[in-house]
């Protein structure tokens, strides 16, 4: 629909002076490479994370939605509402992934042993949260055509509410309506782009798998073991919708021990990280007990801007993440993350 820029500019400045006056107030995140460009991620933003299967998708996904959905984080979150499209994880497995934060007791324990008292006043707490009616959650694989008008349905329901986040988990498994998966995957592109511009207060967060050709670039030291956008999976779509694009990476899983070749004066905020210097000035960086989290796009960023992030793992089940090739590719447990030592 053409209409006036008078009217469309005078609708984004009568924002503009919303979020200076505190009325509105970016969603924060809790991830640096999200929330220093605007202090949080804004209306209509699209968010896709890539990597490679067992790379910590689906478990960064779900620590950003516990994130945004707390009070003390986003006072405002009582008005939103979050439907994820899980097609892959386990309900139960994202309950557990929780309680094994809450309670710091082993997933496995969790699960067949009863808990304290303590621990289910713990639980109680948590599960009164997950009910509490701001969450919905879609786990049928549907075709783009269907996903469209489902969500569109669920859009309208809560036009409403100050801020809808809708997530995909992840995009290649929706189904392909018997056609190709990269028609299915630009479909579903196609279906955001759409509702994006027709309901104004939802943010999009998009998981994709990373193609199999990152494991002819298994390398150390050498620039080209980095990941780039070429290596999303069977779409370069998503990465021109997308205002923020970053890939979850374990080099270490991979068998890299030292990550990448870069210059050190770029990256001189991730020093701790270095292996030795060469005579230009060169780094790589150490891999064992990190997880890495690669920026290739940040829209509304300057050209240079901090792409390279580096998370620390508890290096008492690293073990778990160190994998042959031939296995990359399959499903593995998240490392666990110390969230007070953030890099």
């Amino acid at each position: 629909m053409i209409r006036p820029v008078k009217e469309v500019a005078h609708q984004a400045m009568a924002m503009l002076k919303k979020y200076q006056s505190g009325e509105l107030k970016p969603v924060k995140t809790g991830r640096p490479w999200l929330d220093d460009l605007f202090g949080g991620l804004l209306p209509q933003d699209i968010v896709t994370i890539a990597g490679a299967s067992g790379s910590g998708k689906s478990f960064e996904l779900q620590r950003i939605k516990n994130y945004i959905m707390d009070k003390e984080n986003n006072p405002n979150c009582d008005e939103y509402a979050w439907l994820d499209n899980s097609l892959e994880m386990r309900f139960l497995s994202n309950i557990l992934r929780d309680l094994n934060k809450n309670l710091e007791k082993s997933k496995k324990k969790i699960l067949v042993e009863k808990f304290s008292r303590a621990e289910e006043e713990l639980v109680r707490n948590y599960y009164k949260q997950l009910t509490d009616g701001r969450f919905f959650i879609d786990e049928e694989a549907v075709t783009a055509s269907e996903f469209e008008k489902n969500t569109r349905e669920f859009l309208k329901l809560h036009v409403d509410k100050l801020s809808v986040f809708v997530t995909i988990d992840h995009i290649a498994l929706q189904k392909n309506g018997g056609g190709d998966k990269k028609g299915a995957i630009d479909g579903i592109v196609e279906s955001i782009n759409i509702l994006k511009k027709e309901f104004p207060n939802v943010i999009w967060i998009v998981l994709s798998q990373l193609n199999r050709g990152i494991l002819g670039r298994i390398k150390d030291n050498d620039i080209m073991a980095m990941p780039n956008r070429s290596d999303l999976y069977n779409s370069d779509v998503i990465y021109h919708i997308s205002d923020y694009l970053y890939i979850s990476h374990n080099p270490y899983r991979l068998g890299i021990n030292e990550f990448s070749r870069v210059n050190s004066k770029q990256y001189d905020y991730l020093e701790e990280h270095f292996t030795d210097k060469d005579k230009k000035g060169k780094v790589s960086f150490k891999t064992l007990g990190k997880i890495f989290y690669i920026v290739l796009k940040s829209r509304e960023a300057e050209i240079l801007f901090d792409d390279i992030f580096i998370e620390d793992v508890n290096l008492s089940n690293i073990e778990k993440y160190t994998v042959t090739q031939d296995t990359m590719m399959g499903e593995i447990e998240e490392p666990d993350f110390n969230d007070d030592e953030f890099k």
